[in-house]
């Protein structure tokens, strides 16, 4: 591949790479009130790629427990989103997504 089509397409997959060395190395937990935690089970489970069926990470086993624990967390979460002005939500997306490793 030549071009920008290339260019993006090789910078794409270096970033997707960063990630999965962060996710193979750490796993992927769930994201409850602020702050990623493991199950309540401490049950996990693998993610397989598709492409040649190795293993991309081992991922936190959510059950009813931690379903329930992050419907509780975005209720006392949920009115004070709601009073953010909308130019406010949008520029705390934007410095989520910017901050994100990789």
């Amino acid at each position: 591949m030549s071009g920008a089509t290339g260019s993006t397409l090789e910078g794409n997959v270096a970033k997707a790479e960063k990630y999965l060395e962060r996710f193979r190395a750490s796993g992927v937990r769930n994201f409850i009130d602020g702050a990623p935690r493991a199950a309540q089970s401490g049950h996990t489970f693998e993610t397989s790629s598709p492409i040649d069926d190795k293993v991309l990470a081992s991922v936190a086993a959510g059950d009813a427990a931690d379903v329930a624990a992050a419907a509780e967390a975005a209720q006392r979460a949920f009115p004070k989103w709601r009073d953010l002005a909308g130019g406010d939500r949008r520029n705390l997306l934007h410095s989520i997504a910017e901050s994100a490793p990789g």
